[in-house]
């Protein structure tokens, strides 16, 4: 009998070690470990963004003047399109040129706000680009170009779906 239990937590301990490691964040993402009470929510920076508590929530800081910013824009608006909850800030340009760059680089998914570069300072940003990640009691962040949709894309599906059987 101590047998099976054994058997059979030693297989629920390695399904679950085999199941977090499904969502591992690609780069250049990273978990905020023993930061998530003291690090802003998305609610402290975008009043106006609702969270429901399963769909992970990307907000990505970028400037025009940022030619990484602008690469990785496209893949962005490619993840709304998908669906994802996708939202930029761009860091202290003029509104007509973010909107400009937006226009340029074919962005029809995805609006900007503009916020100053203390926002940065309160994220713990040093640099451009950046983006961070809120799902469920999690945070991640990436500082520096998002490479391939694919891998984000389904990373984000997998943090909804892992929110959703927890």
């Amino acid at each position: 009998m101590r047998m099976k239990r054994l058997s059979l937590l030693l297989v629920l301990l390695f399904w679950s070690v085999v199941s977090a490691e499904q969502c591992l964040p690609p780069k250049p993402f990273k978990e905020m470990e023993n930061r998530q009470d003291n690090y802003p929510k998305v609610a402290d920076i975008m009043p106006e963004v609702t969270i429901d508590g399963n769909v992970p929530v990307l907000v990505n800081f970028w400037a025009s003047w940022c030619q990484p910013c602008r690469t990785e824009l496209p893949i962005l608006d490619q993840l709304a399109a998908q669906g994802h909850r996708i939202y930029l800030i761009n860091i202290e340009d003029e509104p007509a040129v973010a909107k400009d760059v937006l226009a340029q680089l074919g962005i029809v998914h995805l609006t900007t706000q503009i916020k100053t570069f203390s926002l940065l300072e309160q994220m713990k940003v040093l640099g451009l680009p950046a983006s961070v990640v809120w799902s469920d009691n999690r945070v991640f962040r990436g500082v520096g170009r998002i490479h391939e949709l694919d891998s984000l894309s389904n990373w984000l599906n997998c943090l909804q779906q892992s929110n959703v059987s927890q």
